[in-house]
C-alpha cells in the first residue's frame, strides 16, 4: 500500500469519528509494522481498534497468539470516542526467512486489518549472540551531526547510541506563494496548531502554502451535528506511510466546523499510536 492509500486509508477512520461512535465501532488500523516496508530484528506489532480487546495476529496464516490490548492513544479520541485502544505484541521479526510474509489482524475472529511486510534477518540468523559493532553516520541526523550506532543483542539491531556536533542551519523554505503539491516541509506543528475553528478555506490553504489534495476519494462529504461538511486533505506521499493534515469546513460556508474532530494530523511527527 503506497503512501496516497495510507492517506485514504486514515481518512476513512477520519470520517467515521465525525459521523460517530456507531460508524467508528468496526474501525481498526493495524499502524506497524507499516505496509510495503522492511522489518527486522526485535518490533512491535500494534495498532488500535475502537471497540475490541480481543486482538489476535497472524503471519501467513498462522497464529502469534493475542495481542495485549487496551493501551492508551490519545489520538484515537476523535475517532473512537475512547482512548483505551491500542494494541501490541513483541515479535522477532528475525524467526521469519527473508522476504514478504502478510501480516493480518482480527478482532474477535473477524480480520480488520492486514500487511504486506518484507522481512530481512538482521544477524544473518534468528538470533545472533555473543557480537559487538559500533559505527559513525557523518551528517545524520543533520548536516554538520555524526551519529553513532552499535548492536544491541536485546534489540537484534543497531541502535544510535549518541548524536555529537552542531546542526547547520538551512534557510526556512519560502512562504510567500502557494504551491499545488505539498512538500514534506508543510507538516509542521506550527502549521496544524494555527489552524482555527472559523478560519475560511483561503485562509487554511494560506496557512499550510500549498492547496489540498484533489486527487477523487480524498475529499470527503457527510452530515455532521452541525451540518453538511466537507473535508480536504493537505498530503505528501513521499514516504511510504503518508502524509496529511485533514481538515472540516461547514459545506455552505467553507469555514473550519466547530464540530468536535475538525482537523487532524498523520505523519512523520505525529500519529495516533505516539502518543
Amino acid at each position: 500500500m503506497n503512501g496516497k492509500m495510507k492517506v485514504l486509508k486514515w481518512l476513512v477512520a477520519l470520517t467515521a469519528g465525525i459521523m460517530g461512535a456507531s460508524t467508528a465501532a468496526a474501525t481498526g488500523v493495524l499502524g506497524t509494522p507499516v505496509d510495503g516496508t522492511v522489518v527486522s530484528g526485535v518490533g512491535v506489532i500494534s495498532g488500535y481498534h475502537c471497540t475490541s480487546k480481543d486482538i489476535e495476529v497472524f503471519i501467513d496464516g498462522v497464529s502469534l497468539g493475542k495481542a495485549g490490548a487496551g493501551t492508551q492513544l490519545l489520538g484515537t479520541q476523535g475517532v473512537c470516542g475512547r482512548t483505551d485502544t491500542g494494541f501490541s505484541l513483541l515479535y522477532n521479526f528475525n524467526n521469519l526467512p527473508n522476504g514478504q510474509h502478510t501480516f493480518s489482524v482480527y478482532a474477535d475472529g473477524v480480520l480488520f486489518d492486514q500487511h504486506t511486510v518484507t522481512t530481512f534477518q538482521s544477524g544473518g540468523m534468528p538470533w545472533l549472540s555473543g557480537q559487538s559493532a559500533a559505527y559513525t553516520l557523518p551528517d545524520f541526523p543533520a548536516a554538520g551531526q555524526t551519529a553513532t550506532v552499535q548492536w544491541v543483542q536485546s534489540y537484534q539491531n543497531f541502535l544510535i547510541t549518541s548524536i555529537t556536533g552542531t546542526q547547520t542551519q538551512v534557510p526556512p523554505p519560502s512562504t510567500g506563494g502557494v504551491s499545488e503539491t505539498c512538500g514534506l516541509e508543510r507538516f509542521t506543528a506550527a502549521n496544524y496548531n494555527a489552524i482555527q475553528v472559523g478560519m475560511t478555506l483561503d485562509q487554511v490553504i494560506q496557512i499550510m502554502g500549498c492547496n489540498y489534495d484533489s486527487t477523487p476519494g480524498l475529499t470527503s462529504y457527510n452530515t455532521g451535528p452541525t451540518g453538511d461538511l466537507v473535508t480536504y486533505a493537505w498530503t505528501n506521499s513521499d514516504v511510504v506511510i503518508g502524509m496529511f493534515i485533514a481538515v472540516t469546513f461547514d459545506l455552505p460556508t467553507k469555514r473550519v466546523t466547530n464540530s468536535t474532530l475538525f482537523k487532524f494530523w498523520n505523519g512523520r511527527s505525529y500519529s495516533p499510536w505516539a502518543e
